[in-house]
């Protein structure tokens, strides 16, 4: 359980102010195409999934140049991918996600990171 929940933590602890896209080269147990990528086999839409984050937001969330401070670190992405695809895999056995996507929501008190897609399985030739 420590195991599982250190680098989750040490994301969070280490999260970098700046806009980073999602789209990176990490490798996940199942499929996962990001914005308008498609697979190129036929599939099934299987429905909806997503997960979310969120972090309170300091008291001086903006930097001395006047800018934001909010985002989230490419890790800290990949970490909620990650959590897209095992929630995925273990609501409705998907095979690939299609239309990742992330969105940001803020308020004065907090920040919330959504990573949303759509399950999908392959079709059998």
């Amino acid at each position: 359980m420590l195991n599982r929940l250190f680098p989750i933590c040490l994301a969070l602890l280490l999260g970098v102010a700046c806009a980073i896209p999602i789209g990176g080269k990490t490798k996940y147990p199942i499929d996962v195409f990001y914005g308008t990528d498609l697979p190129n086999r036929e599939f099934t839409e299987l429905g909806p999934v997503e997960v979310q984050s969120k972090r309170k937001n300091p008291l001086d969330s903006r930097s001395p140049n006047g800018r934001s401070l909010a985002g989230m670190s490419q890790e800290e992405k990949e970490r909620l991918i990650y959590e897209l695809v095992i929630q995925a895999q273990e609501t409705v056995n998907a095979q690939g996600l299609i239309g990742v996507d992330y969105k940001m929501e803020m308020t004065q008190e907090s920040t919330v990171y959504k990573i949303m897609g759509i399950a999908i399985t392959y079709e059998k030739k």
